[in-house]
């Protein structure tokens, strides 16, 4: 490998924080036998040693960087992974996806004509009660917009008013779904108002 040179945590991540909260830039995964990122702005994946995927994992979900800094790594493991990541920033342009500025499409322009005739679901949250503590949940404390449990079960006519905004403003919509997000269906199992 050439000599590069160092740089510190620091300014890396000064750098990765232009363009946004680090986290929406990518994600790092792994199989058995390998470590990889996904860029959120290129679509490249990339395939990580150790040492940069256990760096770059404690970056994007937000690890204060003096806790990075204790990461079980040696000074030289821990450099060589900083100097990798910069390096694939430079050379591969990762970490650099620009902020959304400006939506498009049919869900901005005709805005107004899909909210009064071609709405296509409703998404009925119909407990605030769950232990299931999904990772990719909002009510997961790891979640970025984490937000506490309740322990609210959705009225029935709250319900149907949803539904009933449905039936009324989907005329024009090709098609219909009522979905359930978390614990719903036990809940209205147990309510016996499946429906």
């Amino acid at each position: 490998m050439k000599e590069q040179k160092k740089i510190s945590l620091e300014s890396l991540v000064s750098e990765i924080e232009k363009n946004g909260r680090i986290g929406r830039l990518g994600k790092v995964f792994k199989t058995e036998k390998n470590y990889y990122f996904y860029d959120t702005g290129t679509g490249k994946v990339a395939k990580l040693n150790s040492n940069v995927y256990i760096v770059l994992k404690s970056l994007l979900e937000g690890m204060p960087v003096e806790d990075i800094k204790n990461l079980q790594l040696s000074k030289s493991e821990f450099e060589d992974a900083i100097s990798e990541i910069k390096s694939a920033m430079e050379n591969e342009h990762i970490l650099q996806a620009p902020p959304l500025k400006t939506l498009t499409g049919d869900a901005v322009t005709e805005l107004d004509d899909i909210l009064e005739n071609k709405v296509e679901n409703v998404t009925l949250e119909v407990t605030e009660k769950c232990n299931l503590r999904c990772k990719y949940c909002i009510y997961h404390p790891s979640h970025p917009e984490y937000r506490a449990f309740g322990h609210e079960n959705m009225k029935w006519d709250v319900a149907k008013k949803a539904i009933d905004f449905l039936k009324e403003h989907s005329q024009n919509a090709e098609n219909r779904h009522i979905g359930f997000y978390g614990r719903a269906f036990q809940v209205l199992c147990k309510q016996k108002k499946l429906i």
